[in-house]
């Protein structure tokens, strides 16, 4: 059998006009095309990857022809095709290789469906892109105004609908727009349209969406697109709709004040020209009276990479978190709070034992409603892992699942070590101690190294009577409403654990959670999210040489190893400033990929090649 060499992981198109038949235009994921009289023939673009690349970097460059042809699923006939030479070169895994397909109107019946497959020359099928065409006057309604667009909202996981929303970070929206439909497509189905949103950064984020019938009102459609909110996203945002590139509707919300309930209707959903800060605060503005203090926009002196490390720590590592103040609340659903924690890479034990407790409290939460008696569940926990492994992350989103579940009140958290709580003069622990319960009162308190507070060979260290204050707090029946979590090294949290009785009979095996380092794998994920996340990119060979950097630096890791902490160092301190340094003294003008793209020259070696054992979770005698 055939063994393929190369392999089609995208296929776009866009159609070209007899006017104008450049292939200038930015290609996109869409596969509704609008066409009319004056359509000449159709632009495609193919991402081609060389399978002899993958796994050698020093493999020659392949040359291939392949072919793409247009076919009609409906009748099953060969509408157009076009062969497309692709050249790829020794040293690079992939590039982009774009042709043409010439094509008359009278070919194309907006009725039927159609297929693009690309084969290579031996007939080996590469990849296939279902399309549909539409005439813009096959209608008596001008296609700009195929739907009328009736409500736009921001939805919650319960699918109420907000006008702006008090945006938590890891909390799971959607943007929402409702229509009707005023065209008859009774074979193909109804245009899709293009959902975007753009944030108080600049950023965009856009998807192709097709219309969902509305169960409840007859003749009514709906498309959404879910964003998932943290730092950089809360301000004054603005969603627009996009039918075959005309913005047909939109409309602003806050994700950073109060949560309003309702829609935004008529005139409310009109475009905003263009989508600059001024334009998108002044709409908010004009709307809502101008009372709200909008002026977040951001500043040449801002720290966006701070901002952005920041952001990736909070949701895909998990390596921080900022403490709550008391009276903050949080409206993060269980569901959505599970959801974000599938965002974070690794943690598969962790999810698992979140997921079997997300399903008792769920359990007697309904017995409850049904006036059944509710045991009462042993709350406090210990979180045990190596730094960089989600632990604060995952406290959090522990706290916001309790209070949905009505177990906590607030479900904040408030983060202490030993330098907080012993303090600096004699009485300060206890005193220390019993303000950090009470910051947490509705919340949690996560003490983090708890294990520095036992010190076994120091019979005056001041370490016990934080101790003894926290099982005091713990015995006490009248503070129900908060949850105490000790992190740490898992050896020397064990060590205390057991020297502790108090503790291990208020804190029970189920309640302890393990949070493995990251692999090798896991590890390079993490910082290819980061670093698209901020608008950067791996050629092939800077792939590999960070890749490798990484095996080296997780086989000599030893227990303060940072796991995601010491990915985002190692970007921020190492590879962006030799980018940097390497980009100035070429000196020539800079392009975005020069800007964009990291080299194998960018990724520093590894200081030592020695391997070291880490030691196994758990409790060593």
């Amino acid at each position: 059998m055939k063994t393929k060499s190369i392999i089609v992981s995208l296929l776009q198109v866009i159609p070209l006009s007899v006017i104008k038949q450049s292939q200038n235009e930015e290609f996109d994921s869409r596969s509704d095309l609008l066409i009319d009289g004056d359509t000449a023939g159709l632009a495609v673009m193919a991402h081609v990857t060389s399978e002899r690349h993958i796994d050698n970097r020093y493999a020659p460059g392949i040359r291939r022809r392949i072919n793409v042809c247009l076919i009609d699923m409906t009748t099953g006939a060969n509408i157009a095709s076009a062969d497309i030479k692709v050249s790829i070169p020794s040293g690079r895994q992939s590039d982009f290789f774009s042709g043409r397909l010439d094509l008359n109107r009278n070919d194309i019946d907006c009725r039927h469906k159609y297929k693009l497959i690309v084969r290579e020359c031996a007939g080996v099928t590469l990849h296939e892109k279902q399309i549909r065409f539409f005439d813009r006057h096959e209608s008596d309604v001008d296609s700009s105004d195929w739907y009328r667009i009736t409500e736009g909202s921001v939805i919650d996981y319960l699918d109420y609908s907000y006008r702006s929303v008090r945006g938590e970070d890891l909390y799971c929206y959607k943007v929402r727009f409702k229509m009707e439909s005023r065209i008859d497509r009774p074979m193909s189905g109804l245009p899709e349209v293009e959902l975007r949103i753009v944030y108080p950064d600049g950023s965009i984020e856009a998807r192709f969406c097709q219309p969902v019938s509305d169960d409840f009102v007859p003749g009514a459609y709906y498309v959404e697109m879910p964003f998932v909110m943290y730092g950089n996203r809360k301000g004054i945002c603005y969603a627009e709709l996009l039918l075959m590139d005309f913005a047909i509707a939109g409309f602003v919300f806050r994700t950073d004040g109060m949560d309003e309930e309702g829609s935004w209707t008529g005139r409310e959903l009109y475009i905003v020209d263009d989508y600059s800060f001024a334009d998108i605060t002044g709409r908010y503005r004009g709307l809502t009276g101008g009372d709200d203090d909008v002026d977040n926009e951001p500043t040449a002196d801002d720290d966006e990479f701070e901002t952005a490390m920041q952001n990736f720590i909070d949701t895909a590592c998990g390596t921080s978190v900022e403490d709550k103040p008391d009276g903050e609340e949080q409206d993060i659903s269980q569901a959505d709070c599970l959801s974000a924690l599938d965002l974070l890479t690794g943690l598969d034990g962790v999810k698992a034992k979140l997921r079997m407790y997300e399903s008792i409290v769920m359990f007697n939460k309904l017995r409850a409603a049904h006036d059944l008696c509710v045991t009462d569940q042993p709350l406090h926990a210990m979180f045990l892992g190596s730094p960089g492994t989600g632990k604060s992350t995952v406290a959090k989103l522990m706290g916001e699942m309790l209070r949905n579940a009505g177990v906590l009140s607030k479900g904040h958290v408030v983060v202490k070590e030993r330098a907080n709580l012993i303090g600096e003069f004699y009485g300060s622990p206890e005193t220390n101690t019993m303000k950090a319960i009470e910051e947490s009162e509705g919340g949690i308190l996560l003490v983090d190294e708890a294990y520095q507070l036992y010190q076994s060979d120091d019979a005056r260290d001041p370490g016990k009577h934080v101790i003894n204050s926290l099982l005091s707090a713990l015995s006490d029946s009248s503070r129900r409403d908060w949850m105490l979590i000790l992190a740490g090294y898992p050896d020397r949290m064990y060590r205390m654990f057991e020297m502790n009785p108090g503790l291990k009979s208020r804190i029970p095996e189920a309640n302890i959670y393990m949070f493995e380092d990251f692999s090798e794998d896991q590890l390079m994920d993490i910082a290819c999210r980061y670093l698209e996340r901020n608008g950067f990119t791996l050629n092939h060979e800077a792939y590999r040489a960070l890749k490798t950097r990484l095996a080296c630096d997780y086989a000599q890791r030893d227990e303060t190893f940072g796991n995601a902490r010491h990915v985002v160092n190692l970007i921020q301190t190492e590879i962006l400033p030799a980018m940097a340094e390497r980009v100035i003294r070429l000196g020539v003008e800079a392009d975005y990929t020069l800007l964009s793209e990291i080299q194998a020259s960018d990724i520093p070696d590894a200081i030592n090649q020695v391997t070291i054992v880490r030691p196994k979770l758990g409790f060593c005698a």
